[in-house]
């Protein structure tokens, strides 16, 4: 299996997860409206795995808390969250540039088709 070198394309991933975390927002907005309080948050762990948990927003009588209700979408007619194109995607970044192997570039090669790549070689 071969590695690739992205050049720069650390940038690119960056500036899509900026416009995903704005769509992200909007969505939210657009759940509390129809939940009345329930929103999503999505977290990174340490190895790059992206979880998603729905929160409610509850009132103790002195200060809002968020309640954990759990990973399933709540039991309302809302709208698909937007994706996010590197959600389990697996790469290293090296200063700006990304360090992938050639099965996940695949995956997004279409994404990337204006950047320089490197073919590195293997010992």
């Amino acid at each position: 299996m071969k590695t690739i070198l992205i050049i720069n394309g650390h940038d690119k991933i960056r500036e899509t997860k900026k416009h995903y975390e704005d769509q992200i927002q909007k969505y939210n907005n657009i759940v509390k409206e129809i939940t009345k309080g329930y929103f999503l948050r999505e977290q990174t762990s340490k190895k790059g795995k992206l979880y998603k948990y729905w929160y409610k927003w509850i009132w103790d009588g002195k200060q809002m808390h968020h309640k954990y209700i759990g990973r399933e979408k709540p039991e309302f007619n809302l709208p698909e969250k937007p994706h996010f194109l590197f959600s389990g995607l697996k790469y290293q970044v090296a200063g700006n540039d990304i360090v992938i192997s050639e099965e996940e570039y695949k995956k997004i090669k279409t994404f990337f088709y204006d950047y320089q790549i490197f073919f590195v070689m293997e010992p």
